[in-house]
């Protein structure tokens, strides 16, 4: 990969995301908004706390519970205020999904709340697939649950899972749930059925491939697992500090950052890119055709294959 363009912010990149349009970054106290060239589309003085693609916009959940969509432009599509500092929001259609501090579950479409569901827990994460909405709550110290609801808000079915508050990551797929817990790794069916439980240990952050084939898993250990559907290591690697993020490509391409750098291994395992720094946020495109680094340092970075 070479890098296509680079800017500094003025602090810390939080958290970025990529979209066919173009690459949303985080910053304190504001979002900045860039095409794949590299121009400063706009800017927006918020105090976000969470970013997510929506359509050709985005969705930012912030500090005092607003929630915006914002277009490609920059022109404020809708906002909605939940009365709660958001934890995360995720996006599919034209539905929004936040999860506060205070641990309720709210369903956004067009910037009216169609529904909410108090937990009365701490929300660990939240994902969102068309129609459906899956969320980790913290039941005590060493439990959990997770939570298939519908698009009424109607809970499809829960399951208890080990795990540790805050620790707690999920993902979704077209059929299949994904958890990354401290004590493991679960694979359920839309249905609730649970496929299977492979006990690795201190499990941060998990994905899953759009047909379930692949599963990455990255632990505070350092270890970077590469799973099968069957719930079998494809490979494993020690890195030398936490993974911090994992992602993976249908084509089995994992993605991770821990706390020197960027690392791209293929589906056998081989290294196939790493950028060495400290990576504080990053995010790809579906193809891996690029992919976008923000760091500690304030730098924003897109890198690309052969300069595309």
């Amino acid at each position: 990969m070479i890098e296509l363009w680079r800017d500094d912010l003025i602090y810390w990149v939080k958290d970025v995301v990529i979209s066919e349009k173009g690459v949303v970054a985080l910053s304190h106290g504001a979002v900045y908004y860039y095409n794949h060239e590299g121009e400063l589309c706009w800017e927006e003085d918020i105090d976000a706390t969470s970013i997510s693609p929506h359509g050709d916009g985005m969705i930012a959940g912030c500090e005092d519970g607003e929630v915006y969509c914002f277009d490609n432009g920059g022109k404020e599509l809708w906002r909605c205020d939940v009365g709660e500092k958001i934890k995360k929001v995720c996006s599919a259609s034209s539905i929004t999904c936040a999860a506060t501090s205070k641990g309720k579950i709210i369903i956004i479409k067009k910037g009216k709340i169609l529904w909410e569901y108090k937990a009365g827990r701490k929300i660990d994460d939240v994902a969102i697939f068309p129609e459906l909405y899956a969320a980790v709550i913290a039941k005590d110290l060493i439990t959990g649950r997770v939570l298939l609801f519908d698009v009424s808000g109607r809970i499809l079915w829960n399951s208890k899972i080990n795990t540790h508050i805050g620790e707690a990551s999920l993902d979704i797929s077209s059929r299949l749930i994904v958890v990354g817990t401290l004590q493991g790794v679960y694979l359920f069916e839309k249905n609730g059925d649970r496929v299977w439980r492979n006990a690795l240990s201190g499990i941060r952050s998990v994905a899953i491939t759009s047909d379930g084939k692949y599963i990455a898993a990255g632990a505070v250990d350092g270890k970077a697992y590469l799973l099968s559907y069957r719930g079998k290591i494809v490979w494993k690697k020690v890195l030398s500090s936490a993974v911090r993020k994992v992602l993976v490509t249908d084509e089995g391409n994992y993605v991770c950052n821990d706390g020197k750098g960027l690392r791209i291994f293929n589906p056998q395992g081989a290294l196939i890119w790493k950028f060495e720094g400290d990576v504080s946020a990053f995010d790809i495109t579906p193809d891996l055709s690029k992919i976008v680094i923000g760091k500690e340092d304030g730098q924003l970075i897109l890198f690309g294959w052969d300069g595309k």
